[in-house]
């Protein structure tokens, strides 16, 4: 996985944190203090972008329970994916996934970091609409095609 600003993947199945190359697991497995250190190591490592947060989010979410759900979403996101994506305000939106989604981490308005995650959307056929949703306000993904038999 690349690093780019604000890009830190936490992989609470198996209790580790990665920010790009960098494995962090802790021996009480608290993903929030794994976070904070690996954004600290990168930045220690000379990669400035590591002290990231221009990333804001409405909503950041540090219980085990919440960001396993948000990792469940990224599984049901492929690349290039064709859904409709019901959304808690009982609204919905379709379009194509650009590129599967990542947990990140962000700061919410009250400066807490935090994990959440966007998905892009867009419409082949009206090329100027694209949509980026958070992943927190997903309720439901229905697959409109066969992609996600196909990615690896």
């Amino acid at each position: 996985m690349s690093l780019h600003a604000g890009h830190y993947r936490a992989a609470t199945r198996s209790r580790k944190v990665s920010a790009g190359t960098l494995t962090v697991q802790p021996p009480d497995g608290r993903i929030d203090m794994a976070l904070r250190f690996c954004r600290l190591a990168w930045r220690d490592a000379g990669h400035p972008e590591a002290s990231l947060m221009g990333r804001q989010a409405k909503r950041v979410y540090t219980d085990q329970a919440s960001i396993r759900k948000l990792e469940a979403l990224v599984d049901q996101l492929p690349a290039n994916g064709h859904v409709v994506l019901l959304l808690k305000d009982g609204s919905s939106c379709d379009g194509v996934i650009i590129t599967r989604p990542n947990v990140q981490l962000f700061r919410d308005g009250d400066e807490r970091e935090g994990i959440n995650a966007t998905v892009q959307l867009e419409r082949p056929d009206v090329p100027d609409w694209s949509r980026q949703v958070w992943l927190d306000q997903i309720v439901r993904v229905e697959h409109l095609d066969s992609c996600m038999a196909s990615e690896n």
